[in-house]
This record gives structure tokens, sequence and C-alpha cells, in this order.
């Protein structure tokens, strides 16, 4: 027969002598800031006519039409142009004074990331009436101000209207909008 005793020894932790609290940092820091737009858009067919045609798109889709997307968190500002060509197509052409654009309201939408009251559409206000855009006009901007370190991407989707004029040629025609970043 075996026998067999059970003993058990009880430890207990040291107490601490000394203790230290050290830190960790992290940086983040600001990259560049981009624009882009999602593409073209397409009015469509119309018929020829004897009086003037006015008609209307929206950039649709996405709501990221014209967008900048500020990575760059600084307080160095920033602003965009938007300008148009004439429609230029095989048998004519639509003059610029007859293409012009207007926004849907006064604010700049986010996209993704951190809202920014700074970022604004020019003015501040909206374009409530088409202007004429065959020299640039100032877009989207963010003054040089305390930016606090924000970053998001922000986009407008514009109307376009294009007059038609009565009797144009036949064909297919096409214009070249621009939309140019300037950094402050």
């Amino acid at each position: 027969m075996w026998m067999c005793a059970l003993s058990y020894v009880l430890l207990t932790a040291p107490t601490a002598n000394a203790q230290l609290n050290t830190s960790a940092t992290l940086t983040i820091s600001g990259w560049v800031v981009t624009i882009g737009s999602t593409g073209g858009l397409n009015f469509g067919t119309f018929t020829v006519s004897s009086s003037d045609q006015t008609i209307e798109k929206q950039f649709t889709g996405s709501l990221e039409a014209f967008f900048i997307d500020d990575l760059k968190g600084s307080n160095n500002g920033y602003y965009t142009t938007i300008q148009t060509t004439a429609l230029s197509g095989t048998n004519g052409i639509i003059g610029t004074g007859n293409i012009s654009i207007k926004t849907p309201s006064a604010l700049v939408s986010l996209i993704t990331g951190n809202a920014n009251a700074n970022v604004i559409l020019s003015g501040g206000a909206a374009w409530t009436s088409y202007r004429n855009f065959w020299t640039p006009l100032t877009f989207i901007s963010r003054g040089a101000w305390a930016n606090a370190g924000v970053i998001g991407k922000y986009g407008v989707r514009p109307f376009i209207q294009v007059i038609i004029p009565a009797y144009q040629a036949v064909g297919t025609y096409t214009a070249t909008i621009t939309y140019t970043l300037f950094d402050l």
C-alpha cells in the first residue's frame, strides 16, 4: 500500500520597492490635398430646333462629383477653380457664353472624415442662379487660419446648363471642364 502525502507552499509576491511610468508618443503628420471628379456629364440627345433650347443636368451618382480630399490638416489654406471650354463638334461650336454652372446649396458636403466648417463654397453662399464659367471661378476653398488638424473629403454636385442655339448644326459636341487646386 502506497501512501502519498501532499504538501504545498504558499508563495506571496514581493512588495514593489519602486515603480516607473513612461510615455508612448505617436505623431500623425499631414500629407497632401488632392482633388478629383467622378467623371463626365452626358446631357443626352436633343433634336435640332428653330428656337433656342435650354437644358440642365446635375452631376449625379456619387456625392463626390467634384471633391477635395484634405489629408494635410495644416493651417495653410487652399482654393479650387472650375472652368469650361466651348462645346466643340465636327460641324460647329456652342460658345462658352451658352454654358453655365450653379450649385444646389451653399454647403460643401462631407463625404468622409471630419466635418470642417472652414471648407466652403466660394463666397459661402449658394450659386442659386447660373454663372458663366469660361474664365475660372473660385469653387471650393479653405482659408489660411487655424484648422486644428482637421482632415476630410468634401464635395459639391453642381448643375450645368447649356443653351443650344436655334439651328445649331447636327453632331456630337464635347467640352472640357477644368478643376484646379491652388495652395495658399
